[in-house]
């Protein structure tokens, strides 16, 4: 038998088990809500490094009422999110046009919106025997770049070639020498999609100015530099990762 933990971030189901969780808190708060606008999104996703934090537009189906819709993650210093959160929809839209800009035109409307605190959150064990943890519950990151989501794909797609090499081998499912090899192959792209996840924001949280002139020149050079950029959308998008994957 094979339980697979993956109930999200902070998750019950490791504490029932003993599973130990690590925290590292951000002095950020992220805004989620969903956003109508006059333009299509074109199945593209949009981010923004901004000041304050990156802000993302993530394409969503249309909807009644609503045929252009994004789902919105907006990362801001804590006080900054609770007003943006509470105050009315047009003060809201009108701020979120300046940070956004007009790639999807005119933002025409928002839907409820909430808050929470941003943290890395990461379990100490991933595997025993007849048990993984994935997802969120083994690592939720901070959501730049929609990291952790990619993540988690890479680490299913590990997951599943591993079990079916095992069954081809005769294992049984759930054997735990299968599944520390899924843990050992995983290692390297998980330590270097959480040091990205966890280094990025950092760029956003101090006040030092020749930081800030720093990171807007290195942001200004992406676009420069069509290569450059390339490359950061590969590594940002776990291509790069894929080709690397040990299991073909």
């Amino acid at each position: 038998a094979l339980l697979l933990v993956a109930d999200g971030a902070n998750s019950r189901l490791c504490r029932c088990l003993g599973v130990e969780l690590t925290e590292k808190l951000y002095d950020q708060h992220a805004v989620v809500a969903n956003v109508a606008t006059s333009l299509p999104h074109g199945g593209c996703a949009f981010e923004r490094f901004t000041d304050e934090g990156p802000l993302a537009m993530l394409p969503l189906p249309a909807a009644a009422g609503a045929e252009h819709r994004c789902a919105l993650v907006w990362t801001l210093p804590p006080e900054r999110a609770a007003s943006m959160r509470d105050c009315s929809e047009q003060a809201f839209l009108a701020q979120l046009q300046r940070a956004f800009g007009y790639r999807l035109g005119r933002l025409r409307a928002v839907s409820a919106r909430h808050s929470y605190p941003l943290a890395l959150t990461r379990a100490r064990e991933q595997v025993r025997q007849g048990i993984v943890v994935m997802g969120n519950a083994a690592h939720a990151l901070h959501p730049v770049a929609g990291q952790g989501y990619n993540l988690a794909l890479r680490d299913i797609a590990g997951l599943a070639t591993v079990l079916a090499q095992g069954l081809q081998a005769g294992d049984a499912l759930g054997e735990l020498s299968s599944l520390r090899r899924y843990q050992n192959h995983q290692h390297a792209d998980q330590a270097r999609t959480i040091g990205f996840s966890d280094r990025v924001p950092e760029l956003f949280m101090h006040a030092d100015p020749l930081l800030g002139v720093g990171r807007d020149i290195a942001l200004a050079g992406l676009d420069l530099l069509p290569a450059a950029k390339r490359e950061f959308v590969r590594h940002a998008a776990g291509v790069a990762a894929l080709k690397e994957h040990p299991y073909g």
